[in-house]
């Protein structure tokens, strides 16, 4: 609980229970409150479930509340798992046993580590964290299935579907994992010398999109530049094309192209140019 928000003097009152991971994220929560400039009078939180977020309740129905609550979360988790670290750890498409040996560092729950993990990948990972009610996705993550039951029913829609997958023990808790990402690549492009435009028309001229290719292609190029603008941190060639690969096979309009290889050529001579563009910059 946090007293006195806004006054000069806050006061902080927690209680003691004998897992300290939860009671460093509690009191990282509580700080919140009271360095968040617009968190004012009291604020009662009830930090049980996992010492998460997502998972925590708010005594109170106030909007307001609920939204400071989620905040607070955001400050502590941001406190407690420093995006700078994450971007250490993950910096783009990893294994994830091994990043999540290195998160142990963290000393935070579970499903805080997670979370906070899974915030920082690129599209195309999904978690399952023991005590959790929820899957926990990576940013732009879609299903390949229509997705409204419970975590015993989802577990085995998520091992069919997913490209790997794998269960490990992280801060005593049991971590699922599941990547949907494929690890494709077209090979050297020395000899190409077409531009990836050039690429993508001669793939569209031989699809079904053929009767209007000039749509398809301003559709395409509009899909990539708003994909790769949410991932301006994506600096290699593979991270890139396996991004674009995964997001064009969850779309329903243009997943059948990735069975052509001049599409799939396209892919990765448009994440060569990127690549190519952003160590420029850098």
């Amino acid at each position: 609980m946090a007293l006195g928000l806004g006054s000069p003097r806050p006061k902080i009152f927690l209680k003691k229970i004998d897992n300290s991971r939860r009671m460093r994220f509690t009191l990282a929560h509580e700080l919140g409150h009271i360095l968040l400039p617009w968190h004012v009078e009291t604020v009662q939180c009830d930090m049980q479930q996992q010492g998460y977020p997502e998972e925590s309740t708010v005594e109170s129905p106030n909007p307001i509340g609920i939204a400071q609550e989620h905040q607070a979360n955001s400050f502590a988790s941001h406190l407690l798992v420093p995006r700078t670290f994450l971007r250490d750890i993950a910096p783009g498409y990893v294994q994830v046993p091994d990043v999540l040996a290195r998160l142990e560092q963290a000393n935070v729950s579970a499903a805080a580590g997670v979370v906070a993990l899974a915030s920082s990948l690129p599209a195309g990972y999904v978690f399952l964290v023991r005590g959790m009610s929820r899957m926990i996705r990576s940013p732009g993550t879609e299903l390949p299935f229509n997705w409204a039951g419970i975590t015993p029913e989802l577990r085995p829609a998520l091992m069919e579907s997913s490209v790997d997958f794998g269960q490990v023990t992280h801060q005593g808790q049991s971590v699922e994992w599941f990547e949907f990402i494929e690890s494709e690549n077209c090979g050297p492009l020395d000899g190409e010398p077409r531009s990836s435009m050039e690429i993508l028309v001669a793939a569209l001229q031989d699809s079904s999109l053929r009767h209007d290719v000039d749509a398809a292609v301003r559709s395409i190029t509009a899909k990539v530049g708003g994909v790769l603008s949410a991932r301006r941190d994506l600096s290699s060639v593979p991270d890139i094309q396996a991004l674009l690969t995964y997001k064009f096979s969850m779309d329903v309009r243009y997943s059948k192209l990735l069975d052509s290889f001049e599409f799939r050529l396209y892919l990765t001579k448009k994440s060569v140019e990127v690549a190519t563009k952003r160590a420029a910059r850098s």
